[in-house]
């Protein structure tokens, strides 16, 4: 008997240690707002999450470790689909439109997740909605945001966390319904639909010298997709191709260090793309679509999260 405990226990071993990535469910998100828009980001090992629809809007912290969500104050104003990111120890709310209008609005307001409280910040130069999928990323303490509206590229913004800074950065290449990720320092944007055409186009953007490069074209069309970076890796989750109309089921891995793309997977729902990401250390977690909040964390080394537990299990049972 020990002999096949011993063999099972080190058969799982060898199927996590050839596994790619693996999913583990965290929960539902309470929100009673069935069709609000989640928007997220994290500080620490905390997810906060923005929920915001027609009628109303929520905001909660998840306890990653504890998984556990808590209500929180609400920001001075509703905001519908807003971007959210994070710095330090504070949360931010940019943008999206006024609750009754399409009206997009360019203010920018701050919570201290320790105080608890909210404060006005700098506005931008001009107003913003968030889409669906991910057009920001983060480098160091500066946020930046790929604008763009009804198929016309404005610019890349930028906006310095530490100081309150708002910078316009200039035109980008044709990203238009982009997806975008940051990872070593350098932001990563890809897969437009310029000019009614589903496009594969990949880019790197270099804050330090302000320029756009051309990488290898995605090997997917993941226009409007949700990402996570995490371990040094992009990973790029579904979205749409515009031109086909149809829905992108993969996921996509990007290695900067070799400018190399790899289909790794699928994604656990058509509609992943509206729905909203964040990373505490090295993990990802995916928010689903607003009729399907619920919480997955996302790991691409199944084997290190549970090695020691089998092998301390194969040590015992060989010592039997």
């Amino acid at each position: 008997m020990d002999a096949v405990a011993y063999a099972l226990v080190n058969q799982m071993k060898q199927k996590l240690k050839s596994s790619s990535l693996v999913w583990f469910y965290h929960g539902l998100v309470p929100s009673t707002n069935p069709y609000g828009i989640p928007r997220s980001c994290a500080v620490g090992s905390v997810g906060y999450i923005y929920v915001s629809g027609s009628d109303k809007h929520e905001f909660f912290a998840y306890d990653t470790i504890a998984g556990t969500f808590t209500p929180l104050p609400l920001p001075p104003v509703r905001r519908y689909s807003p971007y959210l990111f994070s710095y330090g120890n504070t949360v931010f709310l940019f943008g999206g439109a006024e609750s009754d209008s399409n009206q997009k609005t360019k203010t920018l307001y701050a919570f201290d997740t320790v105080a608890k409280t909210w404060s006005q910040k700098t506005s931008a130069p001009f107003g913003l909605s968030a889409p669906t999928g991910t057009n920001q990323f983060t480098v160091g303490s500066t946020q930046y945001i790929i604008s763009y509206e009804n198929g016309v590229v404005y610019d890349l913004l930028a906006y310095h966390m530490d100081t309150d800074v708002w910078e316009n950065k200039g035109p980008t290449p044709s990203l238009d319904s982009c997806f975008a990720f940051a990872t070593g320092g350098k932001g990563y944007a890809g897969c437009s639909y310029a000019t009614y055409v589903s496009s594969r186009e990949f880019y790197e953007y270099d804050p330090a010298t302000n320029a756009w490069t051309s990488k290898a074209d995605v090997p997917n069309v993941h226009t409007r997709a949700i990402t996570i970076s995490t371990g040094g890796m992009g990973y790029v989750f579904g979205g749409i191709d515009l031109q086909k109309s149809t829905d992108t089921l993969q996921i996509s891995k990007y290695d900067p260090s070799t400018n190399q793309w790899a289909t790794i997977g699928s994604v656990l729902s058509i509609d992943d793309y509206t729905g909203s990401t964040f990373n505490v250390g090295n993990t990802g977690y995916k928010i689903g679509s607003p009729k399907n909040k619920t919480i997955n964390a996302f790991y691409t080394n199944a084997l290190g999260m549970v090695e020691n537990d089998l092998n301390v299990a194969l040590g015992w049972i060989a010592g039997q």
